[in-house]
């Protein structure tokens, strides 16, 4: 249970985004009938407190059924289902339709299908990524806490959601570390188990070229990262 003053207090934080971010995340959750919710990196950095970086909102239908309503532009889409768009101030965002997924070998892109808010959470990397925040007219602001993040959050670790995880997407990795630094967070000791032991297998050479340069330069990035 979140205590209702969080709840408030997050409400607030999003109305009091730099316009025009909340007017635009009310027109994304008309266009989804009220079912959209901003997620992952975004609803972290507001309850910590610190700058809102990338966009990322959840809807349960397909996102560009969304676009005709929207006064954006289709930069790209995936075949996860996820659509990347632009403003007319040249920001962009990434709608996401809500998935599960599972990887059929290590490395590999994993299969997904269409599925609910709380499948979707279940999906994600770490428990500090897995915390949805409504942009709905009733839900704005509410919080939706169905993997343990926000307890993630208070102890302040990263936390795999799985034990598969990092053989599932070794990237995850160099994720689990970058986020530790970056947020001044502890790896939760099993997390770090399996790191360790992902590293040993060598799940790291599974990675394409591409994959693994990524990573790399997105690591190189990081504030202290040259």
């Amino acid at each position: 249970m979140v205590p209702s003053g969080q709840v408030t207090s997050l409400a607030e934080r999003l109305a009091a985004l730099p316009p025009p971010l909340p007017e635009r995340l009310r027109l994304v959750a008309v266009a989804a009938e009220q079912r959209a919710w901003l997620v992952g990196g975004s609803v972290r950095d507001l309850l910590l407190g610190r700058d809102l970086g990338d966009v990322d909102v959840v809807v349960e239908r397909d996102p560009c059924e969304l676009l005709r309503g929207l006064p954006v532009r289709l930069l790209k889409t995936t075949t996860f289902g996820t659509a990347t768009v632009a403003w007319a101030d040249g920001s962009t965002w990434d709608i996401v339709r809500a998935r599960g997924e599972r990887y059929p070998m290590p490395a590999a892109l994993p299969v997904t299908w269409p599925a609910d808010l709380a499948t979707d959470l279940a999906r994600r990397d770490f428990g500090i990524n897995a915390i949805a925040c409504g942009v709905g007219e009733t839900s704005w602001g509410a919080l939706v806490d169905t993997t343990g993040g926000l307890e993630d959050l208070a102890r302040r670790q990263v936390r795999a959601l799985h034990p598969e995880s990092f053989r599932d997407d070794p990237t995850r990795l160099f994720r689990a570390l970058r986020f530790a630094a970056r947020l001044g967070f502890a790896l939760e000791v099993p997390t770090a188990r399996l790191l360790r032991a992902a590293v040993r297998a060598g799940l790291v050479d599974a990675l394409s070229h591409d994959r693994l340069r990524h990573e790399l330069e997105h690591s190189l990035g990081e504030p202290g990262g040259d």
